[in-house]
């Protein structure tokens, strides 16, 4: 692999994760705004399913080896160096979660979403209470996997 092919690569792979960023959060804000509350359950599953994709383009192995290798190159671009780590630093973090954990907590994310805005009209936090907890859960599993050895309040 030459420097060029994987900066191209990467290019590439940015546009792509850009792309599903962008329907995501185009998503969360009709959701948020102007969606019709009786088609939630449908737009929740296809947002979680959306981002199954991009946890599939985020751990892909051949990106994890191109980011890899730029960042082991000493004449990369100050600007390319910094997002070469953060990409890391994202794969890693991304990758440690299950993909069907993964899928399923950015569906209950809408969900808990809808609920808080319905709690808050109501001033009826009873509504909004068990997707907190789910939330909560999916927070404190995600660390452990990423940190099994410290509490997860500590990552």
């Amino acid at each position: 692999m030459d420097k060029i092919t994987a900066l191209k690569e990467l290019k590439e792979w940015e546009f792509k994760i850009s792309a599903y960023n962008l329907l995501l959060s185009t998503a969360m804000f009709d959701e948020s705004t102007i969606a019709p509350k009786g088609g939630l359950e449908y737009r929740s599953e296809r947002f979680a399913y959306l981002n199954g994709i991009l946890y599939e383009l985020t751990t892909d192995k051949k990106i994890e080896e191109v980011i890899t290798y730029l960042s082991s190159l000493d004449d990369l671009a100050l600007e390319d160096k910094r997002k070469v780590t953060l990409y890391l630093k994202d794969i890693n973090k991304t990758k440690a979660i299950p993909k069907d954990e993964y899928v399923a907590f950015s569906k209950a994310q809408m969900l808990a979403g809808d609920a808080w805005e319905r709690a808050k009209k109501k001033d009826d936090y009873s509504i909004f209470k068990p997707h907190l907890l789910k939330m909560i859960d999916y927070q404190k599993r995600f660390a452990l996997y990423r940190n099994p050895d410290k509490d997860p309040y500590d990552t």
